[in-house]
C-alpha cells in the first residue's frame, strides 16, 4: 500500500486538531500577568468609573507637577462663578510669580515685568509647559497667596473625600527649588506634594467631567504665549502622547506630566475611542527614556483591548438571594420578584460572565399591600462579576450599579371577610404571645 504524501496543509490540519488553538485562554494568561512597569498605575471609565486597572493605587507617592490639574480646577470654578474672566489681566509685578520665572530649570516660562498677562495665557501655559510662575500668578489673583490658595484645595479636596494628602504648594516643585521666603509655613526644606494614584484619578475625574473644557488646553501640542510683548514664546507641551509627538497615540487629548527626583516620571493620561474615554495614571514609572508614556500606552492598550461592555443580565432574570416577597391582604401570600431591565456591565476579556455575585436590598419596602401591580418596584440588587474586585472610583457610582427589582405579576386584594379574620386572628395570636 502506498503511503499518502503529506502537505503543509496536512499537517496543519492535523495540528489543529491534536492541539487545539485557544486564543481565550492565551488572551486570559497575558491579562492576568499585565504589569505596569511603575510604583502605582490605575486606570478607568470616565463615564461610570468604572475602575478598570489598579496596581498600588493608595499608595501616597510624589505626584510633582500633575498638582497643576488640583489649581486648574479651582481656577475654572472662579471661571464659572463669574468671579474671573478668561480675558482678565494679570500684571506681573516684583514678587514670587516674578522670581520663579527668572530660573528656567523649574519648568517656566518669560514673564515679562509690569506686562498684563490673560488668565486664558496663564493657564495655558501651567497646563501645556507645565509654567509654574503660571499657577503662582493665578493662584495669588484668586486667594491672595499661595499658602490661602492651598487651604480653598485641601478644602476642596477633603469634599471629595481625599483626606490622605500632603499638599504645600500649587505647582509641585519640591521645597528645596523654592525660595525659602515663598515655602508654606511649617513644610519641611525638601517636602513636596504627595498624593495616591487613585486621588489623581478622582481629581481627574471631577476636572474633565465638572469642565470638559479644560480638554481644548491639554490637547494643545504647542500655543503662542504672550503675544504683543517683548518676550513673546512658543509654548510646547510635555505631553509626548498628543499628535506630532514622539509618543503619539491616536485619541489622547491630555492631561498632565509631572517630574521631580521624588515623584520620578509621572503623567495623568486620558484617551477616547469609538466615543469611550477612559483615565490613566502612571507614578514613578520606572525604565529608560520617557517610560511614563511607554507605561500609559501599555496601558491604555491593555484596557482598550481587553474590557468591552456586554449584557450580564437579562430583564426577567431571578436570583436565589431575592425570588419572593411577601403580599399582606393579597389572593397570594408571596409574589415573586425580577430584574426590571438588561444590565450592561465592563467585562475584561478574562472573566467569566456566568459567575454573578448578587445581594438584594429591600430597603423600606419589607412586604407588600394588596393589591400589587405588574412590575411594581421592590428593591435594588447588587449584581457584579466574581471575578471582577475592582470596583468603582466614587461611592455614588457603586450606588449606581444596584439595579432595580419588580413584582412579575399582579396580585388582587382578598375578599374583605377573609383580610378581617385574618387580621384578626393574628391580633388574637399576638395577644396570647
Amino acid at each position: 500500500m502506498k503511503l499518502k504524501k503529506f502537505t503543509m496543509f496536512n499537517i496543519l490540519i492535523i495540528g489543529f486538531i491534536l492541539f487545539p488553538f485557544n486564543s481565550c485562554s492565551v488572551q486570559a494568561e497575558e491579562t492576568s500577568e499585565f504589569d505596569v512597569n511603575a510604583e502605582a498605575g490605575f486606570a478607568y471609565d470616565q463615564k461610570t468609573g468604572k475602575i478598570l486597572y489598579a496596581k498600588n493605587e493608595d499608595k501616597k507617592l510624589g505626584i510633582a507637577s500633575i498638582t497643576k490639574i488640583i489649581s486648574a480646577y479651582l481656577i475654572l470654578e472662579q471661571i464659572k462663578q463669574k468671579k474671573l474672566k478668561w480675558d482678565d489681566k494679570i500684571p506681573i509685578c516684583n514678587g514670587y510669580a516674578y522670581d520663579l520665572t527668572l530660573n528656567p530649570n523649574l519648568s517656566n516660562i518669560p514673564l515679562e515685568k509690569d506686562h498684563g498677562y490673560s488668565v486664558r495665557e496663564l493657564l495655558n501655559a501651567a497646563l501645556i509647559s507645565s509654567a509654574s510662575s503660571a499657577i503662582i500668578a493665578l493662584t495669588e489673583k484668586i486667594a491672595g497667596s499661595e499658602e490661602k490658595f492651598i487651604e480653598c484645595t485641601n478644602k476642596k479636596l477633603k469634599s471629595w473625600g481625599i483626606k490622605d494628602v500632603t499638599l504645600i504648594n500649587s505647582t509641585g516643585l519640591n521645597n528645596a527649588d523654592i525660595p525659602e521666603k515663598y515655602r508654606v509655613k511649617g513644610s519641611a526644606p525638601d517636602q513636596e506634594n504627595m498624593m495616591s494614584a487613585r486621588d489623581i484619578g478622582i481629581v481627574a475625574y471631577h476636572l474633565i467631567h465638572d469642565f470638559p473644557e479644560v480638554l481644548e488646553i491639554t490637547k494643545k501640542p504647542t500655543e503662542r504665549f504672550g503675544v504683543g510683548s517683548h518676550s513673546e514664546v512658543q509654548l510646547e507641551t510635555w505631553n509626548g502622547m498628543l499628535p506630532g509627538k514622539n509618543w503619539e497615540y491616536s485619541g489622547v487629548d491630555g492631561l498632565k506630566t509631572g517630574t521631580t527626583e521624588l515623584a520620578g516620571k509621572c503623567f495623568v493620561g486620558t484617551c477616547v475611542k469609538a466615543g469611550w474615554r477612559i483615565v490613566t495614571v502612571v507614578l514613578h514609572a520606572n525604565g529608560e527614556g520617557d517610560s511614563r508614556f511607554a507605561e500609559t500606552e501599555s496601558l491604555m492598550s491593555f484596557v482598550y483591548d481587553n474590557w468591552k461592555q456586554k449584557k450580564i443580565v437579562s430583564k426577567g432574570d431571578k436570583f436565589a438571594t431575592a425570588k419572593t416577597v411577601p403580599v399582606v391582604d393579597g389572593k397570594q401570600s408571596s409574589v415573586s420578584i425580577a430584574i426590571g431591565e438588561d444590565i450592561k456591565a465592563w467585562v475584561r476579556s478574562d472573566m467569566d460572565t456566568e459567575k454573578l455575585s448578587a445581594h438584594y436590598h429591600a430597603g423600606k419596602i419589607k412586604d407588600l399591600k394588596a393589591p400589587v401591580t405588574k412590575d411594581e418596584k421592590v428593591g435594588k440588587i447588587d449584581i457584579h462579576l466574581k471575578d471582577d474586585n475592582l470596583g468603582y472610583l466614587l461611592p455614588s457610582q457603586t450606588k449606581k450599579a444596584q439595579y432595580q427589582m419588580v413584582t412579575v405579576k399582579p396580585v388582587k386584594r382578598n375578599f374583605f371577610l377573609k383580610i378581617w379574620v385574618d387580621h384578626t386572628l393574628n391580633w388574637i395570636n399576638k395577644k396570647l404571645g
